[in-house]
């Protein structure tokens, strides 16, 4: 894990939707945005969100192929961002 990421991730949450904050995450990676990272880096930088949350907004269509438009993920975490 890269905490340099997390920090990031955490330091614009005050200010930023699930949305911005994922596309972060997409800008800071070596990789492409994936499901798998997708959970993980949440998880690690705002462990308050539950696992099932993130697991359900996993299925945004930019990384999962699932039926999440970007407004239905700004909305499925909707409850944790902005944080305050």
């Amino acid at each position: 894990m890269n905490e340099q990421i997390v920090k990031e991730m955490r330091s614009i949450s005050k200010t930023c939707n699930a949305l911005e904050i994922a596309e972060l995450l997409d800008s800071l990676l070596t990789e492409n945005l994936q499901q798998s990272n997708l959970i993980f880096y949440f998880k690690a930088a705002f462990p308050e969100i539950p696992l099932r949350a993130l697991i359900k907004s996993s299925a945004w269509e930019r990384v999962g192929g699932g039926g999440l438009s970007d407004l239905k993920f700004i909305e499925a975490l909707a409850d944790w961002f902005p944080r305050k």
